[in-house]
């Protein structure tokens, strides 16, 4: 199974979490999604996080409203990099990430 690494915008941070937990509890735990990340960058209710994820959770995520895949990459050793890069090369991308 491999695994990709991503920052992902969340519109509403607030809101989504709510509304995970109330599909599947599982999903949030102590506040945070029970996934792979570091700790988010909040402004608002607008929030960025870096997360590790298997390529089913990925899917998942494309197709979260509210939540934006800014750029993702296979984990490995330039995966960071290789993410960074392509959200300072797309102005769509950067206007969300520096929005946050």
């Amino acid at each position: 199974m491999g695994y990709r690494d991503a920052v992902l915008h969340i519109a509403d941070l607030p809101a989504l979490a709510a509304a995970m937990a109330a599909i599947d509890p599982s999903a949030v735990v102590e506040g945070r999604f029970n996934l792979d990340t570091t700790p988010a960058v909040t402004r608002g209710a607008a929030a960025l996080v870096y997360v590790r994820m298997t390529e089913g959770q990925a899917a998942q995520w494309r197709g979260t409203p509210g939540v934006t895949i800014l750029a993702e990459a296979l984990y490995g050793p330039n995966a960071a990099d290789a993410i960074y890069d392509a959200i300072w090369s797309d102005p769509a991308a950067l206007a969300l990430y520096r929005a946050v």
